[in-house]
């Protein structure tokens, strides 16, 4: 795929802006210029965790992702503003209370680098706003719009805008300047960078591209008008064979055109029915539930061909021949019938893989059926993306603002098309709030120094996260609220314990800050390149600094004494313990790196930024009746206490997980001799007390990791006997 996609300077632009800057991007250009390439080319070729929504369930499909309203569960009222979005105020907002976010979903939108959103268009201002909303409090982060995760808008805002639902024009109207996504609040005031693909792949007659341009800006001349009205044929009749497809505004009307259709073939009908299976809602259905399609059907293609690239999501065709299992299409100019078979389409979401830290995809429900439609009549919204070689556009049938650019830039050429009535120019160009933000925004020969500063500006803020403890400073302060409130039901040394982990945090989190502040000053774009040395070596001083802090945390977390006899009180105190297990992974994994005074942006984010080794365990706080030590073996048995911990812990939630007592799992033994001799590989492992291939098999990959990770962190060789 990616070796056979053209690129144009504005293309490697674009890619380049989204990995290696942190600026939003809006990627931008007209009708079959590449947008929907670009997508599938940074899909394939970036290491950032990518999430893909858009507004529209079908478009969601196509683009490979969900709708924006599953991803941010988005309530179906309007949202609207009631506060100062740059107050930090936003984790007490009112939108927040409506949103029910699952641990999966939340784990996804925080950890995810990159987030996708396709058919920008037809996304309003204010729904962009409450995904900043969102973001912001899920991230802990109001310094940065949406939380610091870095979005990419990809449209054409001369093509289907926003639908406001619920909401009246004159409030709106009081509230935002306009629909478009540009002028919501986060943006106004973090503009993204616009990047215009310029090279048309869909139309090859120059003509008729100058047309689009001028039907698109409004400025349609004389000359234009006249190869326009060449094409006018306002009793024009098509025949079954003709090939021509008709652009609707809605969807009556090409239902009523394709059932007409349809009806006068002779012939048997066939009934083709998909199959379901689940979650896909109805919604989202990118083909028809149930088909109806008779010998000379005229049909479009839905998908493309990835295999025999035989046909493309738009080819139109005829009906040969059919049966339950297999349709055969005649195209005009093409000896060959194509054999067409069912295709699967998947309904998806996102989701965190425990092992490698990836946000993965993973299908909720599938939906199969012959990839085509009926198309001697298609709307508007449905023909998004489309290209077709004969088109017949009813330009008067009331269409939006902008819609007459939408319908004519569907065909390949000006001889394609047949138009039934003449174009208004009250329906032509664009809003003026549209146009003067393009005019404002749209600075091609700007972007190779905005790209230059913008990679010292990526440097500064990835360093700034790094040292931004403050998601560890308020699941510290959460554990603390809930011993204080619940101190009838814990042992009387929690609040002690509590107490002196917060003062410990909050000591730590005041130098990170003053840190922060350094790095802002040491990557001042002006300085930067002369003290670029006395940055690393900063970088590495610091990580020496924090280092034995961060194990001091993780020690009193390892040892912590909250005993819970009721799972409900367990898991509000087990919720901030995953959290802050998950930072202090991430931030050893960063201080290993940074240690070795060669931060490279680039490399920091495809291979450190992420620690992909399982996560350290903290024990669960629910004991139920018990009140026993959990001690298994005297601690001056124990050459290394604090790793004995952490694999009795993950032996503990192996048993549980695999709901068989801990003996199974592996002896008292074998955890003492993995604690005093350290082996560091597989075959290591099989010379421990009762230690088989199965043990090995199972557990072994992350016995090593804990025992590896203490090692590098406490400096430790491991013995020579397993080296």
């Amino acid at each position: 795929m990616s070796e056979k996609i053209k690129r144009s300077q504005e293309f490697d632009l674009a890619f380049k802006f989204i990995t290696q800057t942190q600026k939003n991007i809006f990627l931008t250009g007209k009708a079959g210029t590449g947008k929907t390439t670009f997508l599938k080319y940074l899909k394939e070729n970036s290491n950032q965790h990518i999430v893909t929504a858009a507004p529209t369930g079908v478009a969601a499909i196509q683009a490979g992702g969900v709708t924006l309203h599953s991803l941010f569960q988005l309530p179906f009222a309007p949202y609207v503003p009631t506060e100062d979005s740059s107050k930090n105020t936003l984790s007490k907002h009112p939108l927040l209370s409506q949103i029910k976010l699952n641990a999966q979903k939340r784990k996804v939108l925080i950890n995810m680098d990159l987030l996708v959103i396709d058919e920008i268009s037809m996304v309003a201002s204010n729904t962009l706003d409450a995904i900043d909303i969102i973001l912001k409090s899920l991230r802990k982060n109001f310094n940065y719009p949406f939380g610091g995760c870095q979005i990419l808008f990809i449209g054409d805002l001369r093509q289907l805008p926003p639908v406001i639902k619920n909401l009246t024009p004159h409030i709106f109207q009081k509230i935002y300047r306009s629909v478009f996504f540009f002028d919501s609040h986060v943006l106004i005031q973090n503009p993204p960078v616009m990047i215009e693909l310029k090279k048309i792949y869909r139309q090859n007659d120059n003509i008729f591209v100058n047309i689009l341009n001028a039907v698109r800006e409004n400025s349609l001349t004389v000359k234009h008008l006249e190869h326009l009205n060449s094409r006018l044929q306002p009793s024009f009749n098509k025949t079954n064979k003709d090939g021509y497809i008709t652009l609707t505004t809605h969807n009556a009307q090409a239902d009523e055109i394709n059932t007409l259709q349809i009806n006068q073939l002779t012939g048997t009908k066939h009934l083709l029915k998909a199959s379901i299976k689940g979650d896909f809602p109805e919604s989202m259905y990118p083909a028809e539930e149930q088909m109806i399609l008779k010998k000379g059907a005229q049909v479009m293609f839905l998908k493309n061909d990835t295999e025999e690239k035989k046909y493309f999501n738009g080819k139109i065709g005829q009906v040969e021949s059919l049966s339950d299992n297999e349709i055969f299409i005649r195209c005009e100019n093409e000896n060959e019938l194509i054999s067409v078979k069912k295709e699967r389409w998947e309904n998806v979401h996102y989701k965190i893989d425990d092992k490698t830290r990836n946000i993965e995809q993973e299908t909720l429900g599938t939906f199969i059926q012959f990839p085509l439609r009926l198309a001697w009549a298609i709307t508007i919204h449905k023909s998004q993306g489309l290209t077709f070689d004969k088109l017949i556009v009813d330009a008067q049938k009331a269409f939006a603002n902008g819609q007459v650019y939408v319908a004519l830039s569907r065909v390949r050429s000006l001889n394609g098309l047949v138009l039934t009535s003449p174009i208004s120019q009250s329906f032509l160009g664009a809003s003026q709030n549209l146009q003067n933000w393009e005019v404002q925004h749209n600075k091609p020969h700007q972007l190779p120094s905005l790209l230059k500063a913008a990679k010292i500006d990526a440097i500064q803020r990835e360093c700034i996260m790094i040292f931004d403890w403050n998601r560890l400073v308020d699941n510290v302060v959460k554990i603390n609220e809930k011993a204080h409130f619940n101190k009838d039901q814990l042992n009387p040394d929690v609040l002690h314990w509590t107490q002196n982990i917060l003062k410990e945090v909050v000591e730590i989190n005041y130098v990170a800050q003053k840190f922060q502040q350094n790095i802002h000053k040491l990557t001042c774009f002006n300085e930067f390149k002369e003290n670029q040395r006395l940055f690393q070596q900063r970088l590495k001083d610091a990580s020496t600094y924090f280092q034995p802090k961060i194990d001091f945390i993780k020690a009193l977390l390892i040892a912590h004494p909250i005993a819970c006899k009721t799972k409900k009180l367990a898991s509000e105190f087990d919720g901030p313990f995953e959290e802050i297990a998950e930072f202090i992974h991430h931030i050893t994994h960063h201080f290993i790196y940074l240690k070795k005074g060669t931060f490279d942006l680039e490399n920091f984010t495809n291979n450190w930024k992420v620690n992909k080794a399982p996560i350290f365990i903290i024990k669960k706080c629910y004991v139920g009746r018990k009140s026993k030590s959990q001690t298994l073996i005297s601690a001056s048995e124990i050459e290394h206490i604090e790793l004995y911990q952490q694999i009795a812990l993950y032996r503990k939630e192996k048993s549980e997980e695999k709901n068989i007592p801990i003996y199974r799992i592996f002896s008292n033994k074998a955890l003492k001799e993995m604690c005093n001799f350290l082996p560091k590989t597989k075959d290591a492992l099989l010379m421990i007390n009762g230690f088989g291939n199965k043990n090995v098999e199972l557990y072994g990959e992350n016995l090593l990791h804990i025992i590896n990770q203490y090692c590098e962190e406490h400096h430790i060789q491991p013995k020579s006997l397993f080296g």
